[in-house]
């Protein structure tokens, strides 16, 4: 186990436990544990050893006891061989007895062949007997060899088996013991070290859970007040925001009442204005009529008068010259002369007068362009009551001058 993975199990809270101490604790449990592994792991290499060294003596037990059984098996062949000369000679010695029967003596093949067939006899009595003794000897002593190296590696086998028994049995309890000991040391210590941490932990909780308890008290109060706050506020905000939304409401009530009012009011006037402009231009249109008939009489009567006077003052000029008075008279002479100066002032009249006619009709255009206004700035005053919180006005339809002074121009072309 990780130094992290260990100090990952304690959860780090507000008043919790101390990191050191806790991995101080964790790394002494550690040590014991591994201490006892470290003990069981050598136990368990001596009993590895013990039943090795236990195995090797079970071997050297199987060969000795393999070699015996090959030490027999060598006796048992060479027995069985010299049982096989033993027959073979006791099978000579029958084939010479059977010859020597048949024939009943050898005397009559003379001294030299009885002696052989003698000494042959001898020798095969004497090759029986000592290979009867030589078989019986080596069957003894294999059977002897055989029987003392099967104690031999029966004894030795037991006292190597007991000996590992009683070696392993031992080395057994000891680790078993020394195993026990460590891990009761362990556990003793461990639980002395968890009942530790335990108690402090118990008290870390409490500690924690006092101070969680303080924390909770405290920001619950904290968040009764922000809430109380807030729902305060919240409500001050909704009253004004009712009482802006009522005064808005009632001031868009209000300014659609005026603005209906003013519509209604501009449209009555625009009306009354119209039918008053109507009236005033039928009037006016009237009037200039009339006057424009006098002025146009009036008018002609001065024309008839200037050309008469002019006429008579031509005469006069002419009578004068006939006289012997010449062309150099001038106004002076002239009105020097009875009669002459009256005359004069006549003509002078005639001017002014004819020049009158002349701005008759414009006066009377004048008047035409007074009336023709009337009802257009009345229009004017309705648009200017149709348009809301500082719309442009419109423009004064002010082309009325230059329609009265075209008019006048129209009237003079036909007063000449």
């Amino acid at each position: 186990m990780s130094t992290d993975t260990a100090t990952s199990q304690f959860a780090t809270v507000f008043r919790g436990f101390d990191p050191g101490q806790v991995e101080a604790a964790l790394a002494s449990v550690r040590e014991s544990a591994a201490h006892a592994r470290e003990e069981s792991a050598r136990v368990q290499a001596q009993l590895a050893s013990m039943q090795a060294e236990r195995d090797d003596l079970r071997r050297r037990v199987a060969d000795v006891q393999t070699r015996l059984e090959s030490r027999t098996a060598d006796a048992a062949t060479e027995r069985d061989e010299l049982r096989q000369k033993l027959v073979e000679a006791q099978a000579k010695i029958e084939q010479y007895r059977a010859d020597l029967d048949a024939e009943s003596s050898f005397i009559h093949l003379g001294k030299r062949i009885g002696q052989i067939l003698s000494l042959a006899e001898a020798e095969a009595a004497s090759l029986l007997t000592k290979a009867t003794g030589e078989a019986a000897g080596i069957r003894d002593e294999a059977g002897g060899e055989a029987e003392r190296l099967r104690r031999s590696a029966e004894q030795y086998a037991a006292e190597v088996r007991e000996r590992a028994e009683t070696d392993a049995e031992q080395a057994l309890i000891e680790a078993k013991e020394n195993a026990a000991t460590i891990v009761d040391d362990a556990v003793r210590d461990a639980a002395a070290r968890r009942e530790e941490a335990e108690a402090y932990f118990e008290r870390q909780r409490a500690m924690a859970a006092e101070a969680a308890a303080d924390f909770e008290r405290t920001l619950g109060q904290r968040r009764e007040k922000a809430t109380r706050e807030f729902q305060g506020e919240m409500a001050a905000q909704e009253e004004e925001l009712r009482r802006v939304t009522e005064r808005v409401s009632q001031m868009r009530l209000e300014g659609e009442q005026e603005r209906a009012n003013a519509s209604s009011e501009a449209a009555q006037r625009l009306v009354e204005a119209r039918d008053t402009a109507h009236e005033m231009v039928e009037t006016a249109r009237t009037q200039a009529e009339r006057i424009r008939r006098e002025s146009e009489r009036e008018l002609a009567a001065a024309m008839a008068r200037r050309d008469s006077i002019t006429s008579q003052l031509s005469n006069v000029r002419s009578m004068l010259a006939t006289f012997g008075l010449g062309t150099g008279v001038g106004d002076d002479a002239l009105a020097a002369i009875p009669g002459i100066a009256a005359f004069r002032d006549q003509v002078e009249e005639a001017h002014r007068e004819t020049e009158q006619a002349f701005d008759a009709p414009e006066d009377l255009a004048a008047g035409d362009a007074y009336q023709q206004d009337a009802p257009e700035a009345a229009e004017a005053e309705h648009h200017e009551v149709q348009f809301d919180d500082g719309d442009d006005v419109p423009e004064t339809l002010l082309s009325s001058h230059g329609v009265a002074q075209d008019m006048s121009d129209a009237e003079r072309e036909s007063v000449h």
